[in-house]
Parts: C-alpha cells; sequence; structure tokens
C-alpha cells in the first residue's frame, strides 16, 4: 500500500512539472497561480549519483532526509547463504558517501518499508517479517534504533 502511495506522489509530480514545463515552453514564463506556490528549476541537474550494495541483491525503499542535510536510507539485502532478505539502513551525508550502515536479521526485520526520525533523534522503521522456514504472508513489524542505529527494541 506504501508503494501505491508513492507511486501516485511521484506521478502526480511528474504530471505537475510536466504541464509546467509545457506551458512555461509555450507561453515563455510560468503562470501565475503557479509561480506564487511553486519554484520550479527549468533545468534540474544531478548533484551526486552513487550506488550501495554487496554481492547480495540490496534494495532501498525508504529515504529520510535529516536536519543536517544527510539522509537515512533502508530497504532489505539478500542473504546469499540463507537465501532471506534481511534489513538494513544506512546514514550517508550530503555528499552520498556512507557515514555507517546496520543490518537487522531475519528475527527482527526482514524489510525496512518506512522509516520516522523520532524526538530523541533515533529513528522507527516498519516493514515486514516474513515466515522463517515456510510459506505464508508476511507480519508486520517494527524496530526502534538509537541515531546511530542500534537496536533499541
Amino acid at each position: 500500500m506504501a508503494r501505491v502511495i508513492v507511486y501516485i506522489i511521484i506521478l502526480s509530480l511528474f504530471c505537475l512539472f510536466s504541464g509546467v514545463l509545457a506551458s512555461v515552453e509555450e507561453s515563455g514564463s510560468v503562470p501565475s497561480e503557479i509561480s506564487s506556490n511553486l519554484s520550479v528549476s527549468v533545468a534540474p541537474s544531478i548533484e551526486w549519483f552513487k550506488t550501495y550494495g554487496q554481492e547480495a541483491q540490496d534494495t532501498a525503499l525508504a529515504i529520510v532526509p535529516l536536519d543536517d542535510g544527510s539522509f537515512i536510507v533502508g530497504g532489505s539485502t539478500e542473504s546469499s547463504q540463507l537465501e532471506v532478505d534481511d534489513s538494513w539502513i544506512k546514514k550517508i551525508d550530503k555528499f552520498g558517501t556512507t557515514v555507517w550502515t546496520r543490518y537487522y536479521d531475519v528475527t527482527t526485520l526482514d524489510e525496512a518499508r518506512s522509516i520516522i526520525q523520532t524526538k530523541d533523534k533515533g529513528f522507527v522503521l516498519g516493514g515486514a517479517i516474513e515466515p522463517l522456514g515456510e510459506a505464508g504472508p508476511e507480519d508486520a513489524g517494527v524496530l526502534k534504533v538509537d541515531r546511530d542505529g542500534n537496536k533499541v527494541w
């Protein structure tokens, strides 16, 4: 469900910006009803691009911007030995350089699908836990970590 919402938001933003850019191309300026509420860069540029991962398949499913310009990224990694997923979070600085990475085993959380920052500057991760060794539906899982990614509960 969360993925669907993210896709809808991304599609909506794409449609909004496509309409703004088409209008700019036709008239040479941003319509006043949009320009008063929106700042648009006609020629966006990529500040940096990084890939993260190991031998296994790593997937980023959530990202949270922090006040200092850094980010917390979370997702899942497939353990090549057990063929199961473990969740992970990674703190990266404003240039995309890894500050730290933490992995959480299958008994804790398989996929970190959403992340929020707490008042104490830690994080709560929400995601899924698959039944170990048996087929079946996923269960919901929640994990609290401190500001350095260490498990609290």
